[in-house]
């Protein structure tokens, strides 16, 4: 009997165990499927995250605009809005002259000089531009540029301040630009470039009218009333092809000027093509009894390609009171190459030339050369009229001009002037070598 009840126990026992391990095993199962799950979508969320950090690597960075600005340090400190609307520029310029003389009769002096040394400050806010220019030459600081301007309407620019009178394209272009170390002498001897006043700008699909009224320079001190004028000029590209640099720019200007009261006096002398070389070659001396001058000139530019020509003259006309009425008149032709194949740039809005930028910039490798350009210029200047005896002179200028960069220079210039016996000093036909370094930002 207790044998038997043994062996129940123990059936009953192994049948006990059995089915515990087989609920054992059910479950374990249920645990391994539920893990499986859990692991596929853990690695799911896992590839989304990857997915998300990917997009957020190659898009921007959402910033607010209102707190975020661009900084530009090439090739002057610049800073600029999010949107655009405000900006805040350095600008500055160095240019240093040297010059030799030769066949001189007047015993003109070589010599070496900082044309230019020029700072301030440039940009916008909104609708309003500015700028401030403060030049430092011959040992004396004189205001260039102090204006703002408003560009707020459609194709109108408006102008107050001290700025360029509204003139020929050579004296509207920045020296920074020119073809020669010095403007020619037969438009600079006339027309002065910046004046306190107020002007407008109006531009045509192809057509630009500038016109503006000024008062005298900065530096006026005339006791009694200051000397005005009034300025138009008008000009028009009937080619512009800015693709394959093929332009060609047309216009006149005209400026009536009245001198100041306390002297009615005014007077036009030139050095000739040379800064360094300080001395007048034709002058008129002082003419008084003025009542006003009237300026009237021309001008063309045309540019294909690497060539580019230009040609402007002036005549002035100056009523004097009870006296005769002398005209003096001048102009120039030149033309220009570069051998490297690059051109000046043309801004229709204002009827000006721009930066040459190099097309293989000058690389420490050798790799790049920069620019090369020749060039040479005509100029006539005749300051003999009535009984003013000023003289005239022919100047020619050959000019070999280097562009390591968009912002260096470095210019070579030889001239020839030729002078009559009304000139200061008679037939004297000084030859000048001149060299000139410069950079600006």
């Amino acid at each position: 009997m207790n044998h038997w009840m043994t062996m129940a126990v123990g059936l009953f026992a192994l049948g006990t165990a059995g089915t515990a391990h087989a609920a054992t095993d059910a479950e374990l199962q249920d645990a391994l499927e539920t893990m499986q799950q859990q692991l596929s979508t853990q690695q799911q969320q896992i590839q989304e995250l990857k997915d998300r950090l990917a997009k957020q690597q190659t898009a921007p960075i959402a910033v607010a605009k209102d707190d975020a600005a661009t900084v530009r340090l090439k090739p002057g400190p610049e800073i600029t809005s999010a949107d655009g609307k405000t900006v805040f520029a350095l600008d500055g310029r160095v240019t240093m002259d040297a010059g030799w003389v030769g066949n001189d009769d007047a015993d003109l002096g070589d010599a070496a000089d900082i044309r230019y040394l020029w700072l301030g400050t440039k940009g916008k806010v909104g609708d309003w531009g500015y700028r401030l220019l403060a030049g430092l030459e011959n040992d004396s600081t004189d205001i260039k540029d102090a204006f703002v301007s408003y560009h707020g309407f459609n194709n109108v620019m408006l102008q107050a301040g001290n700025f360029k009178e509204f003139n020929g394209i050579e004296n509207m272009s920045s020296n920074l630009h020119n073809t020669f170390l010095e403007r020619s002498s037969g438009v600079s001897t006339f027309r002065p470039l910046r004046r306190l006043g107020v002007g407008g700008t109006v531009n045509g699909e192809r057509w630009t009218l500038q016109v503006g009224a000024f008062g005298d320079d900065t530096g006026n001190t005339a006791a009694d009333d200051e000397g005005y004028s009034y300025t138009g000029r008008l000009f028009a590209a009937p080619i512009l092809d800015a693709a394959n640099n093929h332009v060609l720019h047309v216009g006149g200007a005209v400026r009536y000027q009245v001198p100041d009261a306390d002297d009615d006096s005014i007077r036009y002398r030139s050095r000739g093509e040379s800064h360094v070389i300080d001395a007048q070659l034709v002058d008129t001396g002082v003419i008084t009894a003025v009542d006003h001058t009237e300026t009237y000139s021309a001008e063309a530019y045309y540019t294909h390609g690497p060539l580019a020509l230009m040609a402007e003259y002036n005549i002035v006309s100056v009523d004097r009171d009870g006296l005769d009425d002398p005209s003096f008149q001048g102009g120039y032709v030149n033309a220009s190459y570069f051998l490297t194949g690059e051109q000046r740039e043309y801004k229709l809005n204002n009827g000006t030339y721009g930066r040459v930028k190099p097309k293989n910039p000058l690389t420490r490798d050798g790799s790049g050369y920069g620019a090369w350009e020749v060039a040479g210029r005509y100029t006539y200047l005749d300051l003999t009229d009535e009984g003013i005896l000023g003289g005239e002179m022919d100047s020619y200028t050959l000019g070999v001009n280097w562009y390591p960069t968009s912002f260096t220079k470095f210019m070579l210039n030889y001239v020839i002037n030729e002078t009559d016996e009304d000139a200061t000093t008679p037939n004297n036909d000084p030859h000048y070598l001149m060299l000139r370094a410069q950079v600006d930002f």
